[in-house]
Order: structure tokens, then sequence, then C-alpha cells
């Protein structure tokens, strides 16, 4: 249980400085996509060709070293898990509820607490401040979750009274997968579910001002890599994704994009197999 009560998102706008807000917000909106299906083949994000961006990947950062370089063995022993590559393509394999739960279970809400702290709340990821900004939605994105509750296609994911909130959002699967992959679906496939994690701004800012956007974005990469582990550990695929627009996945997850900012998205489940 949570020893302390919730407070409502706007409590913390009557704590933040609103010149720095906007700040912030003019900032990200610099990396705003605005995607539209009927110009994507003839818009790109870089004049640099194909052929160049290949030959760029899987590079390092070389910096002027002083002395001789010490090799890295490869590391190996019992319980040791290298990550799985991002699924290319998603299987509609059905997959339960519970599976989901127990994902959320040991990723994004807080562990029972220890005999000696029993009022310390115990996050699977840190977070600056404790402040824990980042909302992460769960989505429904196909029908593979065959018992997946009836008429509730959007929860917030409270992760201090270890519940879901259910949002008054009504967009079938198709339309949530459409928006939230930027209308790619026909590149990957049917993932059972998807989780948005969203900035709250006022309460990323309030205290540690411009530096709190950076801790936020700090805190989206810890959140992602914790579920991207276990999802694994599952048997699931996952697959990080940001070729969305920001107004449009607000829009379908009914919250106020001046005021929660969509970061990313994680699409999770079945792996298609390799043709």
């Amino acid at each position: 249980m949570n020893p302390r009560p919730a407070l409502a998102h706007q409590r913390y706008s009557e704590l933040a400085d609103e010149p720095v807000c906007l700040d912030v917000l003019a900032f990200n909106a610099l990396a705003h996509y605005a995607l539209l299906p009927q110009l994507g083949h003839a818009v790109r994000l870089t004049h640099l060709s194909d052929a160049h961006l290949a030959n760029l990947v899987f590079r390092e950062s070389d910096l002027a070293g002083c002395g001789e370089r010490i090799r890295i063995e490869s590391a190996a022993g019992e319980g040791l898990a290298w990550r799985q590559p991002s699924a290319a393509r998603f299987d509609p394999a059905p997959l339960e509820f519970a599976a989901v739960m127990t994902l959320l279970a040991r990723t994004l809400v807080s562990q029972p607490s220890q005999p000696s702290q029993p009022r310390a709340a115990r996050m699977p990821y840190p977070s600056g401040g404790a402040l824990y900004p980042v909302l992460p939605f769960l989505c429904r994105t196909s029908h593979a979750v065959a018992d997946w509750p009836a008429g509730q296609d959007v929860f917030q994911v409270l992760p201090f009274s270890r519940s879901l909130n259910p949002l008054p959002v009504r967009a079938d699967a198709s339309t949530l997968l459409a928006a939230l992959s930027g209308d790619a679906a026909g590149t990957l496939g049917q993932p059972a579910f998807a989780l948005v994690y969203a900035m709250h701004l006022d309460k990323a800012l309030f205290k540690y001002r411009h530096r709190g956007f950076r801790l936020a974005q700090m805190e989206v990469g810890s959140m992602y890599q914790r579920v991207t582990e276990q999802a694994q550990a599952l048997g699931l695929a996952s697959r990080v994704w940001a070729g969305f627009s920001d107004c449009r996945v607000a829009s379908r997850l009914g919250i106020d994009a001046t005021q929660v900012l969509p970061m990313v998205v994680q699409f999770l489940g079945k792996p298609a197999s390799p043709c």
C-alpha cells in the first residue's frame, strides 16, 4: 500500500515556473513528427543516402586515447541473458491478460516494502528526486489478448497504488495501433499491446527546472529497458518506437499534449516467425 495519497496532476502546475515550462515545450516541439502517410515516400529526415547511413551504424566514437587498450573479454555464466533483437514484426498469437499483469508487476509498479522500511516505496527503476514524472499508459493494439477487460482499451498504470486506472477512451485496437505506430501497422504486424511513456511536464520541472527534462528522459530509458528485460524473460518480444505524431497519440489517449508529453512507445507481443 502507498502511504501517501495521490495528487491531482493540476497541483504540480501551481508549483512549476511557467517560463521554464514554455522553454521545454518549445524545445520538445522541435522533435515532433507530423507524419502524413501520403507523403511518406517523399519526405526524409536526412540528406544522407541509405548506403551512407548503413556505413555509420554500429560504429564507435573513438576519442584520442593515451595508452594501450585493455580488452574486455566475453562474459559467460548462469543467469546471463543477452538482449534479443527488437521484433521486426509481431504475430497475433494468443496471449493471456495475466501475462500482461505479470509484466507490469515486475517492471512499472512499486515493490513490497521491506520490514526494515515499512513506509518506503521501492520502484524497479530510478527517478531524479524520487518524483517519477513519467506516466506509463497501457494500450490494447490487437485482439491477441482475448481476456482483455471488456470496454477498456487504455489504462494509466499507477505505480504506487499498483493499479490500472481505466481512461475514457473509446477506440478499437486497430485505431490505437495506427496512431501509436504512425500508420506503420503494415510493418509491425499485430503487437498484442503497447506501453506509452509520457512525461508529466509540470511534475518533471517544478523542482529541477530545465534539468528536469533531462532527468525525465533518463527515466524513460530506464523504464523501457526494464520492460525489455522482463518481457524477454516471459517469452515476449518488444520494439521501442518513436515514429509517431505526438499530438495524434495524445489525442487518442485523451491527454493534454501541452501537459503530458508522449515520449516513446513500446510495442509488445509474440514475435512473428521468420519467413
